[in-house]
């Protein structure tokens, strides 16, 4: 009954706004000016720990490939779509004490059932209890661009470290065969200069 209140109120206070912010809220939604990302609110009840989305702003399906309507209405629409190893890690992070979750935010691989590839979102917001529910408010956004940025990034420094220890091999190596053809050299040279040596003693004798 909290709960039910709690989302009453906001409704009412919603229509309440003034013409000018609410035309601002319109804006926030529109994908023109987020196309990349998503606004959402949610309650968490403490007793059971389910989770509800109350409001998603409209470039939901776009961003989740999900209608927004079933976002509301069940988030495992959204869950099966996460990483098992993500979700793992999303949901240690969901259950953390109370104190340490003033702001949360995540990172997970997300398979975009529309474009049926992987993407990355990072999922942010602020929360706070009231009795048995924490409420936020957030925002999604699609960071695989980011990511695709990082990974290049980390596998040309990978590159070079590869490109370093082979020179550094190679250079040893090299170092060594010269040596050995030095002292062969050098050894060859030795025996050359005995020989000459040897035959002059020959010939003085």
């Amino acid at each position: 009954m909290e709960f039910r209140s709690h989302v009453e109120e906001e409704v009412l206070v919603l229509k309440a706004q003034p013409e000018k912010e609410r035309g601002y809220r319109t804006r926030l939604q529109s994908p023109d000016n987020m196309p990349d990302g998503m606004m959402f609110r949610s309650v968490r009840d403490l007793k059971t720990g389910k989770i509800r989305f109350v409001y998603v702003s409209e470039t939901c399906e776009k961003l989740l490939g999900v209608p927004p309507e079933k976002v509301l209405a069940d988030l495992r629409y959204v869950y099966i779509n996460i990483d098992m190893d993500d979700i793992e890690i999303m949901m240690q992070r969901v259950n953390e004490p109370l104190y340490s979750l003033r702001k949360f935010e995540v990172e997970v691989r997300y398979q975009h059932p529309a474009t049926k590839s992987e993407h990355w979102l990072q999922i942010s917001s602020f929360q706070h209890c009231e009795g048995d529910f924490i409420y936020a408010e957030g925002f999604i956004f699609d960071i695989t661009s980011r990511k695709q940025t990082e990974q290049l990034i980390i596998e040309k420094e990978r590159m070079e470290r590869m490109d370093n220890i082979y020179m550094s091999y190679a250079n040893t190596t090299w170092k060594a065969v010269t040596d050995l053809l030095h002292i062969e050299y050098v050894s060859n040279i030795t025996e050359q200069k005995n020989k000459q040596f040897r035959y002059l003693l020959n010939i003085n004798q």
